[in-house]
């Protein structure tokens, strides 16, 4: 099982770029995924924070897991507003350009929003409040399907194979209100996992 992790434990204040992953089995490094890319991970907090209200801030991890059959999650605060859409990233490309897989929390409002599951392509979604406090969103696609959890419990799901064979992941700290640093990011992981121990966990009901 491959792992690329980050607790975002740094000496200064830089763009997600120049940080060195750190942590047990950390990642070797961040790229910008798509649209530029305004991501800071800051020094007195050891924490990954939107620096700009104007971006999608979406970022990959540079390790290929060495298959599309994957998992990721973060620990994530969010200050809700209109535009605002925390989430993580699976099935990314090994070079920027393009988006893989994302499950966000698409903010209407202070708490109101949806969950949101998509490929680029299609997607599913369900509208809720986001719950506050330290949320971990996590995101499985295993065997075609994409399923997005939030503090454990599936919210919504997605069949696609629109980006198989991508073996990277991601997050995003999406921020169109115009004020920054209203979403923090920490305990990142993401691995690949093996299709047989999702299986079963299906037919107990576990996800």
């Amino acid at each position: 099982m491959a792992q690329a992790n980050d607790t975002f434990v740094t000496g200064s204040t830089v763009n997600l770029t120049s940080h060195s992953p750190t942590g047990t089995n950390p990642g070797t490094s961040w790229f910008v995924s798509i649209s530029g890319g305004q991501i800071n991970d800051v020094v007195t907090a050891n924490n990954a924070q939107d620096a700009t209200g104007g971006n999608g801030n979406r970022y990959t991890m540079s390790d290929d897991l060495g298959t599309d059959q994957l998992q990721v999650q973060a620990d994530i605060t969010a200050t809700g507003a209109n535009f605002l859409f925390p989430g993580v990233q699976a099935q990314m490309p090994a070079s920027a350009g393009t988006t893989g897989i994302e499950f966000t929390f698409q903010f209407s409002g202070t708490t109101s929003g949806k969950w949101d599951l998509a490929d680029g392509t299609t997607s599913s979604s369900l509208t809720d409040t986001w719950p506050g406090g330290t949320v971990t969103m996590k995101l499985v696609v295993v065997s075609g399907v994409a399923t997005g959890y939030v503090n454990g419990v599936a919210k919504v799901t997605l069949n696609t194979t629109a980006k198989s064979g991508n073996n990277r992941c991601g997050i995003m700290a999406g921020n169109f209100t115009g004020a920054s640093n209203l979403i923090t990011m920490d305990n990142y992981q993401s691995q690949s996992v093996a299709t047989s121990y999702y299986s079963s966990l299906s037919i107990l009901g576990v996800g």
